[in-house]
């Protein structure tokens, strides 16, 4: 993240919060009309330090960019999903839920088809094969 070997993370985060740098990053968020100076959004704006030549609290408007997040992130993490917009990590994580719902759910035909085969036969209600068949119908429908 810093390429001055010297500096910590720890001191660069304290610098983050400290009046120097929020005057700085307002400076640069008004240069750029309050937009990401790639996409033009408006949401979750940070000011990327191109450089850290000239050291904390010194820094030059000309080395500083402002950028929303997802551009941020995708510029310069190289697009790791962390850097992903966030209706698209959502999109993911939505996905990620249904394939663990439908794996839980091939599990639990599996053990009954178990118990069926080792003796242990299980008669199902009414309720729980209307159950099934809503389940299954709903996993069908996504």
């Amino acid at each position: 993240m810093i390429s001055d070997k010297n500096m910590t993370n720890r001191k660069y985060q304290q610098y983050l919060k400290s009046k120097t740098w929020r005057e700085i990053r307002a400076k640069v968020i008004k240069n750029a009309g309050g937009k990401c100076e790639i996409c033009g959004s408006r949401k979750r704006l940070v000011v990327h330090h191109m450089t850290y030549r000239d050291g904390l609290g010194n820094e030059k408007i000309e080395n500083l960019k402002c950028l929303c997040e997802d551009c941020h992130n995708v510029k310069y993490h190289n697009g790791s999903p962390r850097g992903l917009p966030r209706k698209e990590r959502q999109k993911r994580k939505k996905e990620r839920k249904r394939m663990r719902k439908e794996r839980e759910r091939r599990w639990n035909w599996v053990r009954r088809q178990e118990s069926v085969f080792h003796g242990q036969v299980h008669t199902y209600s009414q309720e729980e094969i209307e159950q099934y068949l809503e389940e299954k119908r709903k996993a069908d429908a996504t």
